[in-house]
């Protein structure tokens, strides 16, 4: 069947829906003229629906949405030159008089369209740049190169063909490097500076690591202050400086250059991590401000010690070594026996029948070792069984995490000694899980710091003596042996305690093992006692 097209009706154009916005299309009988979108739409057979059905279209109404919302802008730059009333009973003079005011309306009509063509220009212009400060934002919040931004976009372009946007938006790679690095970054910076220049305090924090591009410490640099848009405490990034060494001067050098844009006297605590080297700078910079100025230097920087979660980590880490019990070389050797190695792993579960493996052990951060221990735990008799049916045959293993976990596994009090480690790291483990926060958690940190250190001495230290400290355990001498409890009376807790009758060993030897545990404690309470101040808390 031949479908009939429509053609343009001149008495659309004097209906009050369609006269605004229609016109006829010079070339094309068939078809009208969208005077907002600027384009030629056929009629087809569907007659003046057609326009309706244009009219109601999601660009055409976006447009119309545009233009409204700058409509008052759109007076005041494109006014209309005002037209003067013509009296109904005069004839003109001249014939000549008529034609130039028709040809002086006419050029009024073609330069009202003009002037309405260059605002649409710059209405859409406005709206491709704003897409693409949309994209370079996004590639940044998404970690995405240049590069694939830029590719991604070709890709949109084909989805979307209609799109002006897209038609007119420029975001190649380099366009896209420019607009962040010159544009964006520069207006955030200045928005955080004039944000942080009304801050009465605020708080500095920095930390070193390696650049591996430059081979150079990255000395990256954060503020934690009141923001009162978001009524919150808010952490930014300041900026990043590059060493090489680190010693307290070249660092204290580093910070003032960091921080040259703050006003050092708002500065009331600086955060860092524990090394001997910042603390020493830290102390020169208190040294450094208080020649500078009348009043204490205690009013103007608080000290509550390096990071609560790096000291807690290396305390634990301190006090386990100094057992010199072989756990740490064991929970890392039975990982890497059966570490990509399939047929181990094949003997493993048919002369075990388990199908549970160890679990990795994590050597920076020792506190989140407690379900590579549990493992461990669970896993040691199938272990034993792996041993005794390889030992002897040519599938033996010949490597070194091998023999390790063999002669660990032909210690008695292993069991013991691993379930001692998960018990004092339970102990700490709630801590890290509340701390690890960017939440404003200093007004708490020494109760809770001496809610660990209490609970860790509950354990070796006699209650009288707790009692008689006022909690104020700094008093307490730990290595007074008056002031202990015996090694056969330390509490080990429930699991150690198990283990502990279940070994083969001697008394002597179980004798031993409590004594190194009580090392470990005191170990452990010494090293928290050292790096957190809590003599300026008491």
């Amino acid at each position: 069947m031949v479908y009939k097209k429509t053609c343009f009706n001149e008495h659309w154009l004097l209906n009050e829906k369609f006269k605004s916005w229609v016109k006829a299309d010079e070339n094309n009988t068939n078809a009208f003229v969208c005077i907002i979108c600027r384009k030629s739409v056929c009629l087809s057979n569907m007659g003046v629906q057609a326009l309706n059905s244009h009219m109601n279209s999601k660009k055409h109404q976006n447009i119309i949405q545009i233009q409204n919302s700058s409509q008052n802008l759109t007076s005041h730059v494109f006014k209309r030159p005002a037209q003067t009333p013509t009296e109904p009973n005069k004839v003109p003079e001249v014939q000549n008089k008529n034609h130039l005011e028709e040809k002086q309306s006419s050029s009024n009509a073609s330069s009202g369209i003009s002037k309405q063509i260059c605002f649409t220009s710059m209405v859409e212009r406005d709206s491709t740049t704003k897409a693409e400060i949309l994209w370079a934002l996004n590639l940044i919040s998404s970690h995405i190169s240049m590069s694939a931004g830029a590719k991604s976009i070709d890709v949109i372009k084909l989805m979307f063909p209609d799109s002006e946007i897209l038609k007119n938006g420029q975001l190649q790679r380099t366009k896209l490097s420019y607009l962040i690095t010159y544009g964006l970054a520069r207006y955030f910076k200045l928005a955080f500076e004039d944000e942080i220049s009304n801050c009465s305090y605020y708080s500095v924090e920095f930390d070193e690591s390696l650049n591996k591009v430059s081979q150079k410490e990255q000395l990256d640099v954060h503020i934690r202050y009141w923001n009162e848009t978001k009524k919150e405490v808010s952490v930014r990034y300041l900026t990043s400086v590059f060493l090489g060494h680190t010693n307290a001067i070249t660092l204290l050098t580093a910070l003032k250059e960091a921080i040259k844009v703050l006003n050092i006297r708002n500065i009331i605590q600086i955060s860092m991590d524990g090394p001997n080297v910042n603390i020493k700078m830290l102390r020169d910079f208190k040294e450094e401000l208080q020649q500078k100025n009348e009043k204490s230097i205690d009013h103007i920087i608080f000290d509550i010690g390096s990071c609560g979660l790096h000291t807690m980590h290396n305390a634990f880490k301190n006090a386990i070594k100094s057992a010199k019990w072989n756990i740490i070389e064991f929970l890392r050797s039975i990982y890497n026996v059966f570490k990509d190695v399939p047929a181990r792993r094949a003997d493993f579960i048919k002369f075990s029948n388990s199908t549970t493996f160890p679990k990795k052990f994590c050597a920076v951060r020792w506190l989140q070792n407690i379900e590579t221990s549990e493992r461990a735990i669970n896993i040691l008799p199938s272990l034993k069984k792996y041993v005794d049916c390889v030992q002897g045959t040519n599938r033996k293993p010949s490597s070194y995490s091998y023999n390790i976990m063999v002669n660990c596994l032909n210690d008695n009090l292993l069991h013991a000694q691993l379930a001692f480690f998960q018990t004092l790291a339970s102990d700490i483990e709630p801590f890290l899980k509340m701390y690890q926060s960017d939440s404003p958690l200093v007004p708490f940190l020494y109760t809770d710091l001496s809610n660990i250190l209490k609970l860790v001495m509950e354990r070796f230290v006699k209650a009288e003596v707790l009692d008689k400290c006022n909690n104020n355990l700094t008093k307490i001498d730990i290595f007074n042996k008056e002031n202990l409890i015996g090694a056969k009376k330390i509490n080990l807790g429930y699991s150690t305690r198990a283990a502990i009758r279940l070994t083969n060993s001697s008394d002597k030897d179980i004798l031993q093992f409590r004594i190194e545990c009580l090392n470990v404690l005191k170990t452990f309470c010494q090293k928290l006692l050292d790096k957190y101040v809590f003599n300026s808390f008491y």
